[in-house]
């Protein structure tokens, strides 16, 4: 059977993000259920923001700095 009969779009090349790899789906997502996709985008953005509140704020200091 041909890869394409199943369904497949492409492939990536490791190392690879979530953030590549959730955009890539999402990409290929569209193309099929654009209305489905819209909503999986937004539910990430909503899952996104509430990491960010929820993450305690990191102070850096200059490399090199006696502490």
């Amino acid at each position: 059977m041909d890869c394409m009969e199943l369904g497949i779009q492409g492939y990536m090349v490791k190392p690879f993000t979530h953030k590549e790899i959730s955009q890539r789906i999402l990409g290929y997502y569209q193309k099929t259920n654009p209305e489905k996709a819209t909503s999986a985008s937004a539910f990430i953005e909503t899952i996104k923001a509430r990491a960010a509140k929820s993450e305690p704020e990191v102070k850096t200091t200059e490399a090199g700095s006696a502490g």
